[in-house]
């Protein structure tokens, strides 16, 4: 009795459907800034990314003042420019941050996040850890006294983490309807599909309720698999039974 196995692929597609800070810190304090300025952090797009958000922390979900949160490049070009907060368009509260969806690709390269904040409006003053997903390197926080949103450069103040209003999120990936193969559609949770290969195969009772393929041969086996920034591909295998 053969066994054929045959990799079956299944295309995700990018959503922005619970997307998640692309940046996260602990510590320091939620104050009312003394000056106008604009804040932010500088960091470093290590892949294309996908933003679906651009955000600005509020823990409470209180604050009333509309930011303009903006991406620059290292020359001063701004790339994007949106409205979050209450009252702007389309910007809505999730678990400590005002959102506004955006679609917005980045190049990898280095860019810079801000937001102006007026005196008397509220940001998060000097963290004592950041953490940032591996998309992206934290490289320091930058601001610049500013009577509205201005290109901060590399300008740095806040201490060694940094102060923190502006954000923003990647989509995500999930199954895109329509996206996959007619095989894959078919595929059991555990990966194996059982399918006659020609007229002399049939399926085994036995394989579908015990298969043997092992998990370790199909890592190594596909694992050299290319994947873009912007699809990620789900393994399937479908085994096959002649007798």
């Amino acid at each position: 009795m053969n066994r054929i196995l045959t990799p079956l692929i299944a295309v995700l597609a990018v959503t922005s459907a619970h997307a998640t800070p692309i940046l996260t810190w602990t510590g320091g304090d939620y104050v009312a800034s003394a000056f106008q300025q604009t804040i932010g952090w500088n960091f470093a797009a290590n892949q294309t990314l996908q933003i679906a958000n651009l955000e600005w922390y509020d823990p409470t979900g209180t604050n009333p003042t509309q930011h303009t949160v903006d991406i620059w490049s290292m020359d001063g070009t701004l790339v994007s420019s949106v409205c979050v907060g209450s009252g702007c368009a389309s910007s809505s509260y999730l678990s400590g941050f005002w959102q506004t969806p955006v679609s917005l690709t980045l190049a990898p390269g280095t860019y810079d996040i801000g937001g102006w904040v007026d005196v008397g409006d509220s940001f998060l003053w000097k963290g004592t850890t950041v953490s940032a997903d591996p998309s992206i390197t934290y490289n320091l926080p930058v601001y610049i006294h500013s009577t509205s949103d201005l290109f901060p450069g590399t300008s740095t103040s806040c201490g060694s983490v940094g102060c923190f209003g502006p954000n923003f999120s990647v989509a995500q990936a999930t199954p895109e309807p329509g996206s996959r193969t007619e095989a894959a559609q078919g595929a059991r949770a555990d990966g194996i599909r059982m399918t006659p290969q020609s007229s002399a195969c049939k399926p085994s009772p036995v394989s579908m309720t015990t298969p043997t393929v092992s998990r370790v041969a199909m890592t190594g086996a596909f694992a050299g698999l290319a994947q873009s920034p912007r699809q990620k591909r789900k393994i399937f295998i479908e085994e096959s039974v002649c007798q």
